[in-house]
């Protein structure tokens, strides 16, 4: 359902995100060359600058992050720049069906008919072809200069937790969705959020207190449940990415 998302990282500098495979983020150091950025198992405590490009897939990613980077402690966090463009043509993987090709609105789409299964070998060659990029992308730069922020394993490791029916306060997997097209609600876009606060502070979210965006699911005595197993979801994928530049025994 969702992009992975490219994130270029250089402490104490501009962070650019990007929803895009023809669009490459770099980091602009402050007064220095960009050093090289290795896996790190230290959470950032300093706040970043923050400029994000995307569509309507992302556009409300920034102030949820911000939210979270202010509970969090993080001091200095600041978005610096922004800019979207309804329908922009990024890349076309926000469908149940992989198909660079598909350009019509789709008047209905069935999204509990998708197993997880099926998710997966959907979305491999999207994420092969993005790990493979990013890795040629650092080896031109002759370091690790690019991280992948990896929504999109994220988001169908929800979907597999609905289907089993473990996922508290969501029965069907059309109860993450606006809209055949795939826009999110409340529960995605926090789960987005988490990890790109993990990828970019190298932090555990787990713990956060639920963010405002999840509060419109209205899930009752269900929503604290929800939100830590949207946060141990994205702290999972993060840290089970290789490109993410965080590792697992990184401190909470």
């Amino acid at each position: 359902m969702h992009s992975t998302f490219f994130l270029a990282r250089h402490f104490g500098s501009v962070v650019l995100l990007l929803a895009s495979l023809s669009c490459l983020g770099f980091a602009t150091a402050q007064d220095k060359k960009l050093e090289s950025v290795s896996v790190s198992e230290t959470p950032i405590t300093q706040g970043l600058k923050i400029c994000t490009c995307g569509h309507s897939f992302y556009y409300f990613m920034p102030p949820i992050l911000a939210e979270m980077a202010k509970v969090g402690e993080i001091k200095g966090h600041e978005q610096v720049g922004q800019s979207y463009i309804g329908g922009s043509r990024i890349i076309q993987h926000w469908f149940d069906i992989y198909d660079v090709t598909f350009k019509l609105r789709p008047a209905k789409v069935d999204h509990n008919a998708i197993t997880f299964e099926q998710l997966k070998k959907l979305h491999e060659p999207y994420f092969a072809g993005l790990d493979e990029h990013v890795r040629e992308l650092n080896k031109k730069i002759g370091k690790e200069g690019v991280f992948i922020v990896p929504v999109g394993h994220a988001v169908n490791a929800l979907r597999d937790k609905v289907i089993a029916g473990q996922s508290p306060g969501i029965t069907m997997q059309e109860d993450l969705f606006a809209d055949p097209l795939g826009h999110v609600k409340g529960h995605v876009m926090a789960l987005n959020a988490y990890c790109h606060y993990a990828v970019i502070y190298c932090k555990n979210p787990v713990g956060l207190p639920v963010p405002s965006i999840l509060k419109t699911a209205q899930l009752g005595d269900q929503e604290e449940k929800l939100n830590t197993l949207l946060q141990e979801l994205a702290w999972e994928a993060v840290t089970q990415h290789p490109l993410s530049g965080v590792k697992a025994e990184a401190k909470p």
